[in-house]
């Protein structure tokens, strides 16, 4: 399990959430997910090359939007350069499941599914489907992190590390998530993890 908080205002990027080889990390979290272990990294380069080892050594990562933020973000890759599959070829060898492609893809396939802004963030599908939620809000980040609160920044982090294990944990068991459309609750059938 995976999670990446940005010490970078990206409001002020160029080419905004694009620029994902720009971003610096604030805090990335790893959980192995057998054991519960969980290891903490920032953008020292030595810390950045540790993160990246552990990844690249994982027989699976899982994120919620990790493929089209953390992962980028890690490797220093321009998101559109990821999502195209035009980076460097071989940078990322282990395989990646990415719960908010899965659940955004069943969500597609719903005839009842009317997209809305942040109806598939992680802190609303976990509070309804697992009861509990995110610590605070990604917006708060930036702040937290220049008034140097990093304990704080750290728990953040790990604690989305954590709900994204149980999420993951009821999709493997279930086969099922619930959602927020309009004002009625539709549960999808959410596919199985394959290699991206």
């Amino acid at each position: 399990m995976l999670d990446v908080e940005v010490a970078t205002d990206i409001e002020r990027l160029p080419n905004g959430w694009d620029d994902t080889h720009k971003m610096e990390i604030a805090v990335a979290a790893v959980m192995d997910a057998r054991t519960g272990r969980l290891d903490l990294y920032d953008n020292d380069t030595r810390s950045r090359r540790s993160l990246l080892d552990r990844i690249q050594k994982a027989d699976r990562i899982t994120t919620y939007n990790g493929w089209q933020f953390d992962l980028p973000v890690i490797l220093g890759v321009k998101r559109k350069s990821w999502l195209s599959g035009r980076m460097v070829p071989g940078r990322l060898k282990t395989r990646s499941d990415d719960l908010f492609k899965r659940i955004k893809a069943a969500a597609q396939h719903d005839e009842e599914f009317i997209p809305r802004k942040n109806q598939l963030d992680l802190g609303s599908v976990c509070r309804l489907n697992l009861g509990t939620t995110k610590t605070g809000n990604g917006r708060e980040v930036i702040g937290i992190y220049r008034e140097r609160r990093f304990a704080e920044l750290a728990n953040y982090c790990m604690n989305d590390v954590r709900i994204t294990k149980a999420l993951c944990d009821h999709i493997d068991r279930t086969g099922r998530i619930g959602i927020t459309n309009k004002n009625k609750t539709l549960v999808l059938t959410v596919g199985q993890w394959d290699d991206n």
